[in-house]
């Protein structure tokens, strides 16, 4: 059997994750910015085009904040792992160290 090594590089899933959440807090910034332009698109006339629009920019809305939501859970549960195996890899080279 073959001997097999894994490097696992945290350092490298902590900037993955921090780009990952700044480019969500990006993107949710822009979805609030279009957000902010459609409300003010619908006080500029009425009628059922205004309503049909609105209702479906507002389904959108809801649906963009919750996959956005998702994406912050997933990426901060990896921020948390990658602090978790950090500690825990500390402990192991001080116990290995000691030895």
């Amino acid at each position: 059997m073959a001997n097999v090594t894994f490097k696992v590089d945290t350092d490298r899933l902590g900037s993955d994750a921090n780009n990952m959440m700044g480019d969500v807090r990006c993107i949710m910034s822009d979805i609030e910015d279009i957000n902010s332009r459609v409300n003010t698109l619908g006080t500029m006339w009425k009628g059922e085009a205004n309503q049909a629009l609105t209702e479906s920019f507002n389904q959108a809305h809801g649906w963009m904040l919750e996959v956005l939501k998702s994406y912050e859970k997933i990426i901060n549960t990896l921020m948390e792992d990658k602090e978790k195996y950090d500690v825990c890899d500390q402990n192991v080279t001080d116990v290995v160290s000691k030895i």
